[in-house]
């Protein structure tokens, strides 16, 4: 792929810049738009119409350094818009965003059987939901940490109830109408590629 020419970096540099019209007000609201204007603007070459480097760009025009604006890009990169839209609500690391992501579908996310749009007017509900959800992973993460290694039939045991519990979701989900079942689908992927993973090792 070629590099862009001059006047081309400069009719990208000028699109974004205009579509934005303050650049620089990424530093205060870091919009999946505003990255994805950002990124366009480091992959096509086009700060170099007004800056010598990226590094220098970055804080001269968009008012973040270079290491901040590389860890939105690679943020948009992995989790998408919709992780802007909830971070732009509530702060959610990177690390806990990962966790969550299973709930979030559609710019919304599911708690409780409900699927909440992440917007604005919804913000005590999902910051709560938030909160919650990662307050359910936390606690599932320690009894990890706290649970005696168990031998081939506990597991077995084990992946019986994990089995028969999603199993009984899938049902409720099916014959309430309150109820939905959207989340399950993003789990059970996640078990199968998981398992899968297991398997690849023996």
């Amino acid at each position: 792929m070629s590099e862009p020419t001059d006047e081309q970096a400069s009719i990208a540099l000028g699109t974004w810049i205009g579509r934005e019209q303050a650049f620089n007000t990424i530093a205060h609201h870091c919009s999946a738009a505003r990255v994805a204007c950002l990124k366009q603007v480091r992959d096509t070459g086009a700060y170099k119409s007004v800056s010598k480097t990226w590094d220098e760009f970055c804080p001269e025009h968009a008012g973040i350094s270079r290491v901040h604006a590389d860890r939105l890009i690679r943020q948009l990169t992995e989790f998408g818009a919709p992780y802007f839209q909830l971070t732009d609500i509530v702060p959610v690391p990177p690390a806990a965003y990962r966790q969550i992501a299973p709930a979030i579908t559609d710019g919304a996310i599911e708690f409780r059987g409900e699927q909440i749009p992440i917007t604005r007017e919804n913000a005590a509900k999902i910051k709560a939901a938030v909160n919650a959800l990662r307050k359910q992973i936390e606690r599932a993460e320690s009894d990890v940490c706290l649970r005696v290694p168990g031998n081939i039939t506990n597991l077995q045991i084990r992946f019986d109830a994990y089995h028969e519990d999603i199993r009984q979701l899938i049902q409720r989900a099916g014959s309430d109408e309150q109820e939905s079942g959207s989340g399950l689908g993003p789990l059970i992927a996640y078990s199968i590629n998981k398992l899968n993973e297991l398997s690849r090792l023996l």
